[in-house]
């Protein structure tokens, strides 16, 4: 079993990790730090073989975008990543052509809740599948179960809660007549009527994304999920320090490893000012108030 996560640190940082996602330029959202193609190629000189680099490529492809997304899939299978994260099977469809969809990991991030959906992706040849991240322990199980060694989870982060293509800051903003930079803000946040936290929230050129009040907490589950063949594990790193997903990582190599501590209390006394919860995994979605 792999922990993969997301990488933001200087490149000359990378040997600290044993597996990244990096986001490359012009083909990566959800994430609030991007490596151009250079820069990658020089992180993968720096890890010397002994890092495995992913690449997140998820965003929705058009038109326009097909010739140069084939030039970075052919470029990437070149360098020889480790994989690519993707949600448009736009990419996947390219990646066939070039003969490199076993590179190919299925992340749309909320839609994939069973197995035979996992099962029907594995069968056009990729690598594997990201379950979506709210639902249950049991079910995540009992997927991962039934396709050993191909099915992946997010296992610390912000959650996405919410996409859309309008651009709802922008359009708020011009209503309520503010005037807000929004280009790489990733200090907003959003407050519901009904709930006391405050959602993260920003907007690019695509669209406007709302991510959980809290921070996924796994270390309570942790030998739960080592029963079972899972793919990987993946801590996503937007909103997060350079510091904390460090000390993330840390954390949860440790407790992967079998290294008894007080990880959950550890992390959490660390940053009181953060709120972390894990309701979704004893909680069905339809319940989650």
């Amino acid at each position: 079993m792999e922990l993969i996560t997301t990488f933001k640190e200087d490149i000359s940082e990378i040997g600290k990790y044993k597996s990244v996602v990096v986001a490359i330029k012009h083909f990566s959202v959800g994430q609030d730090h991007i490596y151009s193609p250079s820069e990658i190629e020089s992180m993968i000189k720096q890890g010397k073989n002994q890092v495995r680099i992913y690449i997140l490529l998820n965003k929705m492809i058009f038109d326009e975008d097909v010739d140069l997304l084939k030039k970075i899939l052919l470029w990437l299978k070149k360098i020889a990543v480790a994989g690519i994260y993707f949600s448009d099977m736009a990419v996947f469809m390219l990646a066939k052509q070039l003969e490199m969809q076993d590179l190919l990991i299925y992340a749309p991030g909320m839609t994939i809740v069973n197995s035979k959906d996992v099962k029907e992706y594995l069968a056009l040849g990729i690598a594997g599948v990201e379950l979506a991240n709210e639902i249950t322990l049991r079910e995540k199980i009992e997927i991962a179960k039934n396709n050993p060694n191909k099915v992946g989870i997010v296992i610390s982060g912000y959650m996405l809660m919410s996409y859309s293509k309008r651009k709802a800051l922008s359009n708020y903003f011009r209503e309520t007549d503010k005037s807000v930079n929004l280009k790489d803000n990733y200090n907003l946040r959003l407050k519901e009527a009904t709930r006391n936290g405050l959602m993260p929230v920003y907007e690019d050129s695509h669209g406007t994304y709302i991510y959980s009040d809290y921070i996924l907490d796994s270390f309570e589950f942790i030998s739960d999920l080592m029963r079972v063949d899972f793919k990987y594990f993946r801590i996503d790193g937007i909103f997060l320090t350079k510091a904390m997903i460090n000390e993330f990582y840390s954390a949860y190599t440790k407790a992967i490893s079998g290294i008894k501590d007080d990880y959950q209390t550890i992390i959490q006394s660390k940053y009181p000012q953060l709120n972390f919860d894990n309701i979704f995994y004893t909680t069905e979605t339809s319940e989650v108030k």
